[in-house]
């Protein structure tokens, strides 16, 4: 024991000689210093070889517990500065994601904190941006304060613009194993299908796999070449004919629109008019209604001088009555006055006609009186 830690003694002393000379001599005042200073380690190396001994076995096992507890990892989890930018605009050509979308997010994410770089990418419906920073930035809060700034320029975009979708570069987006295959006895379009419809969901099945893409397969597609010169000559003849029917049409348009001019010119003469005949009727109305009010008075009036005349006459009838009665009584003391009687008799019995009469002048004004009324209604609704 004591011979091998003479040797490990002798060994650091060589060592540490020779890395303290390295085979020139110090020449000035700080090269003195430094050589004075790796002396000193020297020194306390052979004033105490086993503590130099115990520190370089506990490094030795140290380093030996550090590489059987090491692990190997293809792609550690490392935080890159990069963010990209992806916004869709369905319907844009380049030139208009280019104005609307790149240029407002360049603009608002050059105010980001620790920002490096920025490049961008417009294509046809889409816009891509990507971002570099700093290698001490947190790319969480960056996040945050980008989604910040693209909130108040979104407001400014057309509604067909979507949401900017912001996506931080991380090792683990990458795939870890890429393979290649062919299929004995099937061409490029049958292994596409194959590998499309049986490969990918077999190994999507595996567990622990999280996506699997196919880049490279073929799909079948039809492309279709149209005659530029059969079009033209199929739209001259939809144009002609349509231009044709358009005339028609015009023609039949023009022909209705006299037509509903001079109808129109017809339906106000025929206003014009009705509107005369109803006031000529509405007069004649009128006046139609005055003189029934007229004949109405003086039917009334003779049907009053009626009434009279028939009481009087039955007055008289009464008294010529009692006559008849006084004289009937007298004829046996008065014979004499029989021939008075006989005139007595003629005058009753014209009195009698002209009752009678009186009696059929008096139902005709009733009825008359009656009828008046009845066209009084009549005109009153």
């Amino acid at each position: 024991t004591n011979f091998s830690l003479e040797k490990i003694y002798i060994f650091v002393i060589v060592f540490y000689s020779l890395d303290a000379y390295n085979g020139k001599k110090p020449t000035s005042r700080s090269e003195m210093k430094a050589q004075e200073e790796k002396n000193m380690l020297s020194r306390f190396s052979v004033k105490k070889p086993y503590t130099v001994i115990v520190g370089i076995v506990l490094v030795i096992i140290l380093g030996a517990v550090s590489l059987s507890k090491m692990s190997t990892d293809l792609l550690p989890s490392i935080n890159l500065p990069y963010a990209i930018v992806i916004t869709t605009y369905p319907g844009a050509s380049p030139e208009q994601v280019e104005g609307v979308v790149t240029q407002p997010i360049e603009a608002a994410m050059a105010s980001t904190s620790n920002i490096k770089n920025i490049s961008s990418n417009s294509a046809n419906n889409m816009s891509m941006v990507i971002l570099e920073f700093e290698q001490t930035a947190n790319m969480d809060s960056i996040t945050v304060e980008m989604r910040e700034s693209l909130d108040q320029i979104s407001g400014y975009w057309p509604d067909t613009v979507s949401n900017p979708i912001i996506m931080k570069l991380n090792p683990d987006m990458m795939p870890i194993m890429i393979a290649a295959m062919e299929v004995d006895g099937m061409d490029s379009l049958a292994v596409s299908d194959y590998t499309d419809k049986e490969l990918i969901p077999e190994i999507e099945s595996v567990e622990g796999v999280a996506s699997v893409t196919g880049t490279g397969l073929i799909e079948e597609s039809v492309r279709v070449t149209l005659s530029q010169e059969k079009i033209d000559a199929v739209n001259a003849k939809i144009t002609a004919s349509l231009d044709e029917k358009f005339s028609d049409a015009e023609e039949e348009i023009n022909s209705a629109e006299s037509e509903i001019s001079s109808g129109k010119n017809e339906l106000d003469s025929g206003q014009n008019q009705m509107a005369s005949q109803i006031g000529d009727a509405q007069n004649q109305l009128n006046d139609k209604k005055i003189e029934l009010f007229q004949t109405e008075t003086d039917l009334n009036n003779k049907l009053a001088e009626l009434q009279e005349t028939k009481t009087s006459t039955e007055a008289g009838i009464a008294s010529l009555n009692e006559l008849k009665s006084q004289v009937d009584t007298l004829v046996d003391s008065k014979k004499k006055l029989t021939d008075g009687i006989a005139e007595l008799k003629k005058q009753i019995e014209t009195l009698k006609g002209q009752k009678s009469k009186l009696d059929d002048g008096m139902q005709q004004a009733e009825a008359g009186l009656s009828q008046i009324q009845q066209a009084l209604e009549q005109a009153k609704a």
